[in-house]
């Protein structure tokens, strides 16, 4: 008991040092990362002993539910960010995305760069509107490629009238 006591007393904190100030605080009990940063698609990717916990998914902060019970309508109308919708509509799968949401297809370029536009069915959202799932333009670092999920406006008829409404 004294040596744990004593092991307790002498390591130091995590600590995070930012301009003009430190923060000091207790080690993690979990921490997961891969190449791309935080992430666990099974749990918190990143959590203390107090309860305070990150959930992620490749290296992007995500909300709880994101990850414990992805629903790709919640996705589209709860998450703003296209790198948050990107990274769970990915831990979901683009095709289950397409068929959960009940997507229909207005126009698939065989440019994947331009990509598919789809009809977004109008009790979804508050709003209409069409998604366009694509290819990025320009590889990432590690020469992967990453698949978006981008809403557009409703009278986009093609692809291309969807990147250009971008």
């Amino acid at each position: 008991a004294k040596a744990k006591a004593y092991q307790a007393y002498t390591t130091p904190p995590f600590t995070i040092p930012l301009q003009g100030v430190v923060v000091a605080c207790d080690r993690w009990d979990v921490l997961h990362r891969t190449g791309d940063g935080l992430h666990c698609a099974t749990g918190p990717a990143w959590s203390w002993s107090d309860g305070t916990e990150v959930w992620a998914l490749s290296g992007i902060r995500v909300p709880r539910w994101a990850v414990l019970d992805p629903d790709p309508a919640r996705v589209l109308a709860e998450l703003g960010n296209t790198e948050q919708r990107r990274v769970v509509f990915a831990h979901i799968g683009w095709d289950k995305v397409v068929g959960l949401l009940g997507l229909d297809v207005l126009d698939a370029h065989s440019d994947p760069h331009v990509g598919t536009l789809y009809r977004v069915p109008e009790d979804l959202l508050d709003q209409e509107c069409t998604l366009l799932v694509c290819v990025n333009a320009s590889p990432d670092r590690d020469g992967s490629w990453r698949s978006y999920g981008l809403l557009a406006g409703p009278g986009c008829g093609s692809a291309v009238e969807a990147q250009a409404s971008l």
